[in-house]
């Protein structure tokens, strides 16, 4: 059996996370504030650690409130986007 790099090894789980969390909301995108309404249980059981059910949340949250425009993300660096 080949051995897989790291790197298509992280592009796997990448996908399957993926799929999982867009399982979740059947055939929409999944919206910020849709995202909220789930429970930690429920992104969890997708695949995510609840460190990262965590993360996910406060990004949402951020966008919902208006702190986070998603239209302006790209042009912000690391430090802009987790302080928000």
């Amino acid at each position: 059996m080949p051995k897989l790099s790291s790197a298509s090894n992280s592009q796997t789980v990448t996908r399957i996370l993926w799929f999982h969390f867009r399982n979740l909301f059947a055939d929409s995108l999944p919206e910020p504030d849709r995202l909220l309404k789930l429970d930690e249980m429920s992104l969890c059981g997708s695949g995510f650690s609840r460190v990262n059910t965590r993360y996910i949340r406060a990004l949402a949250e951020a966008v919902v409130s208006g702190r986070l425009n998603l239209d302006e993300f790209h042009r912000g660096d690391d430090e802009t986007i987790v302080g928000c």
